[in-house]
């Protein structure tokens, strides 16, 4: 009687032990470009945790997100896409010389690292945040309902904003900063010598620092530059 007990006992905590996480990966060589169409969060990082400088992996809870969920790589560009189904998934790509990212689900993008000559980004739907930008050049472009966040540094930036969504770059490090803002838009910046500001609709534009600011707005635009 006193094992049936102890047998019974023991149920409750069995039955409130975590399933493992399902997952699975793809070896796919070289990413300089990512395009994410899918509401799985994304994990970039510069080399895995075991040490690989490349690859793909994926972990969810319920294995039907993975397999709602398509990775395609092709001449360095990755593509991820998935319905609504794979949005319990997290997926870690590797990529040490990410140029490239854009968003186009609702999906959260966080990034270590990107560098490069040109470095790209474009999101109309997420968010995409960056750590470190290491490049000469940088293009930022929002359409839609969607954050970018970056930290770094890039001597020219240009940030086009355009809907209800936020550009936060006021830990880039910029020499020379373009700035486009319409839509309801948000943008946040910081440049060093010079700032070219184009403003519209309902676009709030601040660049901080003490540089030479070009200023074109339009009411109700705002624009705040070199305060």
């Amino acid at each position: 009687m006193r094992r049936l007990i102890l047998a019974v006992a023991a149920l409750p905590a069995l039955a409130s032990t975590p399933a493992t996480a399902a997952e699975r990966r793809w070896p796919v060589a070289t990413v300089e470009r990512l395009r994410v169409e899918t509401p799985a969060a994304v994990r970039v990082v510069t080399v895995a945790s075991d040490g690989a400088g490349t690859g793909v992996s994926a972990s969810a809870p319920d294995p039907a997100s993975l397999d709602a969920l398509k990775v395609e790589a092709s001449g360095g560009t990755l593509v991820l896409r998935g319905g609504s189904a794979s949005a319990g998934a997290v997926v870690t790509v590797v990529a040490p010389r990410l140029a490239g990212v854009a968003a186009y689900a609702a999906a959260r993008v966080t990034i270590a690292a990107m560098r490069g000559e040109r470095v790209e980004l474009s999101a109309a739907a997420g968010s995409i945040d960056v750590a470190a930008v290491d490049a000469a050049r940088l293009s930022a472009t929002l359409a839609g309902d969607a954050t970018i966040t970056l930290a770094g540094r890039a001597p020219d930036a240009t940030l086009i904003a355009n809907g209800i969504g936020t550009i936060d770059a006021h830990a880039l490090a910029t020499q020379r900063l373009t700035v486009r803002g319409a839509g309801d838009s948000i943008v946040r910046a910081a440049a060093s010598q010079a700032a070219t500001v184009v403003a519209i609709q309902g676009a709030q534009v601040s660049v901080a620092g003490r540089p030479r600011c070009d200023v074109r707005a339009v009411a109700p635009a705002t624009v705040a530059c070199g305060r």
